[in-house]
């Protein structure tokens, strides 16, 4: 069978295999790829928040340390298919989840300190996102939706997130780059 955007999780695309037995190498390299450079992108984002200049404040350094474990955990999970290492996906997608959380709940506050406009909504549904995909994923389904497209619209917040936050901080001045 092929992928299905509503219906696979976006882990599937790393098996080495696929439900059906055809081996899945092309997308596997690609998925571990994509996730390598997700994860790179996370840690220097996160890093250059640690590195404030005089004002390394404990909501940017605490951040940083979220935001690199999520990293860690974007990245373990590309390595770890579930299907061959079923216990280390989880611990890798759960590091990446409450991760993103706990960094983007901590950016909220990075972000007020240092007048970054436009940042709470987005993180708010960000986080709220987390929240959603992780209750539905341990049992808790409450949306008539399918997990695995809540766990697309979640990764697609994420992107956007980082893109439109990369932006944000070379483009506003902050209390760090003035």
């Amino acid at each position: 069978s092929r992928y299905l955007f509503t219906h696979n999780y976006f882990s599937d695309l790393g098996l080495p295999q696929t439900p059906s037995g055809e081996i899945n190498n092309f997308s596997k390299v690609l998925f571990t790829i994509s996730l390598a450079i997700m994860s790179l992108s996370m840690a220097l984002f996160y890093l250059s928040l640690s590195n404030d200049g005089d004002q390394k404040s404990k909501a940017a350094t605490l951040c940083a340390a979220f935001g690199l474990l999520s990293a860690v955990g974007v990245i373990a999970a590309g390595f770890t298919p579930y299907t061959v290492y079923p216990l280390a996906h989880r611990w890798a997608v759960i590091a990446w989840l409450v991760g993103i959380a706990v960094a983007t709940t901590l950016y909220i506050t990075y972000a007020g300190q240092n007048n970054i406009k436009n940042s709470k909504t987005l993180s708010m549904l960000l986080v709220t996102q987390v929240a959603v995909f992780s209750l539905h994923s341990f049992g808790f389904e409450f949306l008539p939706v399918p997990i695995p497209f809540i766990q697309k619209l979640l990764i697609y917040t994420i992107v956007v997130w980082f893109v439109s936050h990369a932006f944000w901080l070379r483009a506003v001045p902050t209390k760090a780059n003035i």
